[in-house]
């Protein structure tokens, strides 16, 4: 009987991991920082770029995209791709001094999502939604404005509803929306609301992006375009809305209603520069886009550049943004 061979399992380690980098190429690892709503699709991408790219690993780390910013602009944390809903978070907080440039790749719009467990389910619609909502009994829900553009944009919702809806309600429609939120049903991103409710006795109604109902099956009432924040050809009219945001220093801002539109960029502090840019290729690719639309994620379609040095490589397969020097 031949004798127990003992090979340390480290070398078993290497030996695999070899084999599943191909012929000992060194992998790559890129961090990307996101919107809690691209949670879904940035992973779809994530697990189809990875398969076709064994080389490179994407670790993603998902939250209010105001805290993602702030990680990186106040906080002094790195990643490689810094992905938001607001494209606007990039150009207060870390352009031009933590990155140099942004790709403006998808749009969205709100929506009140609600499930078949909803008090008031069977007679709420496009008309009487804020009537069903201030309800006694009704609990509604929004992330929290100060770190999620979700949040933010919630009351900015309540704000152009109390202009479209002057005629149908008596007193102010946002400060009855805003005071009747129970606060404990406000959380940091809409990734903690969603489990309250799906779950029996939880809250009624969450707002949010389409993007995220339809990822998730909820139903969801689409609200008038004048409130949506979905249709860029009212740029004007939403910016009619304006709400004070206050981030970690106790500093208050103000941010006015827009067509919503998320931006990406790769920040100075980046690792992995190149790597970042080829996973970002892959993002606005026809592959990519694909991906995006089959987890129900509106895009910008071809995705509007600003900044300065932009890639070269992303030059040919993005448009300059109006108002942007060439």
């Amino acid at each position: 009987m031949k004798p127990f061979r003992f090979v340390p399992a480290i070398c078993v380690a290497a030996v695999c991991a070899l084999a599943l980098t191909g012929c000992g190429k060194k992998q790559t690892t890129i961090l990307v920082f996101h919107a809690d709503s691209l949670n879904l699709p940035f992973g779809a991408l994530a697990e189809a770029y990875q398969r076709d790219n064994p080389d490179v690993v994407v670790r993603r780390e998902t939250g209010g995209s105001l805290m993602m910013a702030r990680n990186v602009a106040e906080l002094g944390r790195y990643c490689d791709i810094l992905a938001v809903s607001d494209y606007r978070i990039l150009d207060n907080l870390v352009i031009p001094e933590h990155a140099d440039w942004q790709l403006l790749f998808s749009s969205n719009e709100m929506v009140v999502a609600y499930t078949g467990m909803s008090r008031g389910g069977g007679d709420i619609g496009p008309d009487n939604w804020y009537e069903v909502l201030l309800r006694p009994d009704v609990q509604y829900a929004h992330s929290d404005p100060n770190l999620d553009p979700s949040g933010l944009r919630a009351h900015l919702c309540w704000k152009l509803s109390s202009f479209h809806y002057k005629d149908a309600f008596e007193g102010d429609l946002y400060e009855a929306l805003r005071d009747g939120c129970d606060p404990r049903n406000i959380r940091p991103d809409a990734n903690q609301i969603l489990p309250l409710l799906e779950s029996v006795g939880g809250v009624d109604y969450l707002f949010t992006y389409r993007s995220v109902a339809e990822q998730h099956h909820l139903q969801y009432i689409r609200l008038p375009e004048e409130v949506n924040l979905g249709n860029p050809a009212m740029a004007e009219q939403y910016g009619l809305a304006e709400i004070e945001v206050t981030d970690i220093k106790g500093k208050v801002t103000r941010w006015q209603g827009a067509p919503i539109a998320y931006g990406l960029t790769v920040p100075n502090c980046s690792r992995a520069p190149e790597a970042a840019i080829r996973f970002i290729e892959f993002i606005i690719s026809d592959e990519g886009k694909e991906i995006l639309r089959q987890m129900h994620h509106p895009l910008i379609d071809p995705p509007l550049r600003k900044g300065t040095n932009i890639p070269a490589t992303l030059l040919a397969i993005t448009v300059l943004e109006e108002g942007q020097p060439r």
